[in-house]
């Protein structure tokens, strides 16, 4: 219950600031279709796979599959999900080619690669 009431408060934000911000131009968003993120994580594999029109996406690391939401600001989504103290927080870019991960007080940016499912 707790975990839809989150989901549900973050899309009314991202509605809320997408209603403020008409007069920019449009971009492509990550969600705009179906695709599968491809980068490294700590010398791992990490894929993140995003369903079309979801910010609900599968965060697939180290053998395990978690749910995670995508929370947008401006040309980022913020990676939420459970905090583990080896992964930090987590963003990737609109185009799904860039994560950056803040850790132990720095910043690592990593590239990946996308590959559209529709």
């Amino acid at each position: 219950m707790r975990h839809n009431s989150l989901l549900i408060l973050q899309i009314f934000f991202i509605l809320f600031l997408t209603a403020c911000n008409e007069q920019a131009p449009k971009s492509v968003s990550i969600e705009d279709h179906s695709k599968t993120i491809h980068c490294i994580l700590n010398d791992q594999t990490l894929e993140i796979l995003i369903s079309k029109d979801s910010l609900t996406a599968n965060f697939i690391y180290d053998g395990k599959t978690s749910l995670v939401n995508l929370l947008k600001f401006k040309d980022t989504y913020q990676i939420l999900m459970k905090f583990d103290p080896q992964i930090g927080q987590l963003k990737i870019n609109q185009d799904g080619t860039e994560l950056t991960q803040f850790i132990n007080q720095q910043e690592k940016r990593t590239s990946c690669k996308t590959i559209t499912r529709d």
